[in-house]
């Protein structure tokens, strides 16, 4: 399942191959262009001020802290609430008629104004969609310690382990056998 939220999240990227190099996506304006136009957020990727990619980094922080927890089998709590409030009333919406792909009439939530802040209270929202309209317990973390990845296990018995792709789920079968075959010469 690709969300808004997860895919901010997973912006603060980690070598999946243990090198120990990490990057902030975040930080790099032809990823937020792409980030973007993927959620089809209208907003200019390079009028982002300071003080307004600290708060931004800051959703990023709280919101990877809360998802660990939630990876562990806590619940949200009250507390994340009251720390998620602010980001998600940083932005004036108004109600709206909506036409929506089918060209049928919706009501809808316009934003007073589309800027960065409106992206912020957006990523919020994703993620108190994600852990109330679906199944909280599904949100885990990659397997493989050198990633990190947050994502939402959609499988039938819940039992993904690796983030998007192969990569990981690879890397760690590797690794698993490289540990036998050298504990084996070992031996010998």
């Amino acid at each position: 399942m690709e969300t808004l939220v997860l895919d901010f999240l997973n912006s603060d990227w980690h070598d999946y191959r243990g090198s120990g190099r990490s990057e902030d996506y975040f930080l790099r304006v032809d990823w937020r262009k792409q980030f973007l136009a993927n959620w089809h957020l209208d907003v200019d990727a390079e009028a982002l001020d300071e003080a307004t990619l600290r708060s931004l980094i800051s959703l990023r922080t709280l919101l990877w802290d809360i998802a660990l927890r939630m990876a562990r089998g806590e619940q949200l709590a009250d507390e994340d609430i009251v720390q998620l409030r602010p980001f998600l009333q940083s932005s004036a919406v108004q109600r709206d008629l909506i036409k929506d792909e089918s060209g049928r009439w919706q009501l809808g939530l316009e934003p007073l104004k589309k800027d960065w802040l409106w992206v912020q209270s957006e990523i919020a929202t994703s993620f108190i969609e994600l852990v109330t309209r679906h199944d909280p317990l599904r949100i885990k973390t990659c397997a493989n310690g050198d990633c990190g990845w947050i994502f939402y296990d959609s499988s039938k018995n819940r039992s993904r382990r690796w983030c998007a792709g192969y990569a990981c789920g690879n890397v760690m079968t590797v690794r698993r056998y490289r540990a036998r075959h050298a504990q084996k010469v070992g031996e010998a």
